[in-house]
């Protein structure tokens, strides 16, 4: 049986995924929570003033959505 993989979603991801799926589930991941703490001016910002976009650091849970991802897409 070939391996399955899983994406986990916090954010944007979770609503818009730019990636072929097979099935997608509500999931919890204990440990970890969303923070606003990542720079970044690939969506928004500038480099002169980068904009604050999701990432997840330890503590706490977080919940979002896990994606199979189609085979022959990892």
């Amino acid at each position: 049986m070939a391996a399955q993989h899983w994406v986990f979603g916090y954010g944007s991801l979770m609503w818009q995924p730019d990636f072929p799926y097979v099935e997608r589930r509500p999931a919890l991941v204990r440990g970890w929570h969303r923070v606003h703490a990542l720079c970044s001016t690939m969506s928004w910002g500038s480099p002169e003033k980068p904009g604050l976009i999701l990432t997840l650091a330890g503590g706490g849970d977080c919940l979002g959505t896990v994606f199979r991802v189609a085979p022959g897409h990892w």
